[in-house]
């Protein structure tokens, strides 16, 4: 039989940009985790629990920057959770939760829900907008259902052709 325990905390920087470095430009956060692995040598059962706080990134295609990020989650065998998922943008916020099931360490299919606010897409000179999302999605990654709507209250769209928007 396996039984492994292990917990940590870390500061994060530039992980985020590292991982995604066309998207992003600046990452931090805190990480903690509690991680467990149970079953046997020939079938282990992972399992654990994950938390980043007080994260931000900088999104600058799309001119504006995710303060204030919280993420927190667990995972058992072949189930990821996303139990709260929170942003800010601008001076709206984003909320998301979700589901992955992974088949072969590769996301097989997910569900989820993103709910807003007054959250700001994007701030680019010559087109901002605010939206109140209220999507739910789901399936495999390559062929996700979305349905709900976005409501956008505010918008700004001026001058001709906006760069790196397409």
């Amino acid at each position: 039989a396996v039984k492994a325990a292990f917990s940590g905390r870390t500061r994060v920087n530039g992980l985020a940009a590292a991982l995604f470095p066309q998207a992003v430009r600046a990452g931090r956060g805190n990480l903690q985790w509690d991680l467990a692995a149970g079953g046997t040598w020939e079938k282990p059962i992972p399992s654990g629990s994950f938390e980043l706080s007080e994260a931000g990134i900088d999104l600058p295609t799309l001119g504006i920057r995710l303060e204030d990020m919280s993420l927190k989650g667990g995972f058992r065998e072949d189930q990821l959770r996303i139990d709260s998922l929170v942003l800010r943008s601008g001076s709206g916020t984003l909320n998301g939760q979700a589901t992955l099931r992974l088949q072969d360490r590769r996301i097989a299919a997910l569900q989820g829900r993103l709910t807003g606010r007054n959250f700001q897409f994007v701030n680019r000179p010559g087109l901002r907008a605010i939206g109140n999302p209220d999507l739910e999605f789901s399936g495999p990654p390559e062929r996700i259902r979305l349905s709900g709507k976005i409501e956008i209250p505010e918008a700004l769209i001026s001058g001709g052709s906006v760069q790196g928007v397409k």
